[in-house]
């Protein structure tokens, strides 16, 4: 009886035990894959972004008057932006997801 009794107290440790570990491990890879679908849709965002600056750079160059400072500027504006979108950081070098400042 006491032997069954301590040892039975026993497996129900060792199974709290596994059940909490199974549960933080589940909690992490909860947060892993939420953190995943936010980089997914950041790099959707960004490609729509980047695709769109390209339409339009490409319109802006084909249409360009090499004799107006207005096309020109509207030209370097684009490639500018097209730039600065080339350079945003889906992830920094600890891959954590960098906070986004709003300007």
């Amino acid at each position: 009886g006491f032997f069954m009794s301590e040892k039975l107290e026993k497996v129900k440790t060792e199974v709290a035990k596994q059940m909490a570990q199974m549960d933080v491990a589940e909690s992490a890879m909860e947060r892993q894959m939420a953190e995943l679908a936010v980089i997914h849709a950041r790099i959707d965002e960004l490609q729509r972004a980047m695709m769109k600056f390209q339409d339009m750079l490409q319109d802006a160059l084909a249409n360009a008057d090499l004799c107006n400072l207005n096309s020109i500027f509207k030209v370097v504006k684009l490639a500018k932006a097209l730039a600065t979108l080339l350079d945003v950081k889906v992830l920094d070098l600890s891959s954590s997801i960098p906070k986004v400042e709003v300007a």
